[in-house]
């Protein structure tokens, strides 16, 4: 009896530690969900700070009516149309010099003598000869007509007599020769020979050009082969000799004397040659030059090259009425039509304002200040 009593009285204190164990997980998980609730409650009622980016100042303009020529600048340097090597037509000890480099020179000037002493002894040979040859031809001819000699020995001593006198004149034009005579009028450019050395067949005397006549010869790439034919009564070509420490920047315009008719297989470029038409005192052979080719001038819409940036893009803006604020917006530019101040823009966008100033420092789609100058 007693035991059934001790059961009955520990199954009330097993459910109640029961319930005790349930009320404090429950008291737990109440109190978790109250403490969750107000920290999202403190920081969702929290006026949080949003970071708003500084606005850009840029300065606008819209495009202008420019006249933009399509260019093409090459290197070159600047020869002589005409450059006359004087070379010897005998050799021999040079006994008289008579140029130098600079020197004007007439044509049939003497420029050098070369020694004409074997070629007078030869002129006295041929001399000597020929007389022998004529003094036989005449008495031969005598017995011809008197019966005492025949046809063809009167035609042998003919033949001699007349290569006798070939030889004669042979030797009288080596003597010629041995007084070196200036071809054409010019300014002698080169001088590499001086009294007492050895005139050879094989190196010039001297070398003349007419340096009021020069020229540039131009290697223009293959591309611009069909531009510049179909465009050949309207190229104009300017030649520009740079600035230096020594002499300031001089121009001349230019003529075209030819136009390669075909494309050099290994440079894959053709040759334009031009004739110097102004200022020609300005220049010399040799100088280093660079020349314009203008293929055409047009009259566009065009903006200041310094908008344009090194991808060809530039930036525009748009006004947002609901921001009351202006947008930047990217636009690529296709193959523009440029100078040294201005590019082609198109027609199409003559109303809008492109950035021509600050445009390094936005993005597309940013928001920037338009002022009016900074």
């Amino acid at each position: 009896m007693a035991d059934n009593r001790e059961k009955k009285e520990s199954k009330p204190k097993k459910n109640h530690r029961v319930l005790w164990g349930f009320l404090r997980y429950f008291l737990l998980i109440l109190v978790i969900a109250v403490m969750v609730f107000l920290i999202w409650w403190f920081f969702s009622t929290r006026e949080s700070e949003t970071y708003v980016p500084p606005t850009t100042p840029v300065q606008v303009s819209k495009p202008t009516l420019e006249e933009i020529s399509e260019t093409l600048t090459l290197s070159s340097y600047v020869e002589a149309e005409a450059m006359i090597p004087v070379v010897p037509f005998v050799s021999g000890n040079i006994t008289e010099y008579n140029v130098y480099p600079g020197k004007r020179v007439e044509k049939d000037e003497l420029i050098a003598q070369i020694d004409p002493a074997p070629y007078l002894l030869q002129v006295s040979a041929a001399e000597a000869q020929e007389k022998i040859y004529q003094s036989t031809y005449e008495r031969i001819k005598n017995l011809y007509d008197l019966k005492a000699a025949t046809q063809q020995e009167l035609e042998e001593i003919k033949a001699q007599l007349d290569a006798s006198k070939a030889q004669l004149e042979l030797a009288n034009i080596q003597l010629g020769y041995a007084s070196v005579k200036s071809p054409v009028s010019g300014t002698v450019l080169m001088a590499p020979q001086t009294v007492g050395d050895i005139g050879s067949t094989q190196s010039p005397l001297a070398i003349i050009a007419d340096i009021d006549s020069l020229k540039v010869v131009l290697s223009v790439p293959e591309k611009y082969f069909s531009d510049v034919n179909e465009n050949r009564d309207h190229l104009k070509i300017r030649v520009i000799r740079p600035e230096s420490n020594v002499s300031g920047e001089a121009t001349s315009d230019a003529e075209i004397l030819s136009i390669s008719p075909y494309i050099d297989p290994t440079t894959k470029t053709f040759e334009i040659e031009a004739k110097l038409k102004t200022n020609v005192d300005d220049f010399r052979p040799g100088m280093y030059v660079k020349s314009e080719i203008t293929f055409n001038t047009e009259k566009v819409y065009a903006l200041p090259i310094s908008a344009l940036k090194l991808d060809n893009s530039v930036y525009y803006v748009e006004y947002e009425p609901e921001n009351e604020s202006y947008i930047a917006k990217y636009l690529k530019v296709s193959s523009p039509l440029e100078n040294d101040m201005f590019f082609e823009i198109g027609e199409e966008w003559k109303d809008t304002e492109f950035i021509v100033r600050g445009q390094n420092s936005v993005l597309s789609g940013q928001k920037v200040e338009v002022v009016e100058g900074f």
